[in-house]
């Protein structure tokens, strides 16, 4: 996919900029979730330069299939580390998932999805997600997670 957003090489203004606030305090999902951020951030930038029609559904198949990856890797943490809110926290996941399931169901049936608005709510939920739910878990994985 066409990355118009760098965190290192400059180009297009952050949507969503990571920093400290945001650490779980495990760096591996640290590492995680700044990726999850470059790709809203390019698909920002794509939205901004005007290809965010042709960008759309890559760049929603790579949000979700990262997410799964990312989500997965938590969710393992979780049963391993014997987290108490892990049902909790993968029903946060579940429905995220179904949430960007149906915004690319609605994409590949000519179903008109605004593209700001899908990138409005992926920040706002993948934000205060990490901010309470995943922040949450830090203190329990920060052993479990090399």
């Amino acid at each position: 996919m066409m990355k118009l957003f760098s965190r290192n090489k400059g180009g297009f203004m952050a949507y969503v900029e990571w920093d400290n606030s945001y650490s779980v305090g495990v760096p591996f999902f640290d590492n995680q979730h700044q990726k999850l951020f470059d790709i809203l951030n390019n698909f920002h930038a794509a939205i901004q330069s005007g290809k965010s029609k042709e960008l759309l559904f890559p760049t929603l198949n790579e949000l979700a299939n990262y997410a799964a990856v990312h989500f997965g890797k938590e969710e393992e943490a979780m049963l391993k580390g014997k987290y108490a809110n892990y049902a909790e926290h993968k029903k946060e996941h579940d429905v995220f998932t179904e949430e960007v399931v149906a915004y690319i169901d609605d994409f590949r049936n000519g179903i008109k999805v605004m593209p700001l608005d899908i990138l409005r709510f992926v920040v706002e939920w993948l934000k205060k997600h990490i901010a309470v739910s995943d922040k949450a878990y830090g203190p329990a994985l920060k052993e479990t997670v090399n």
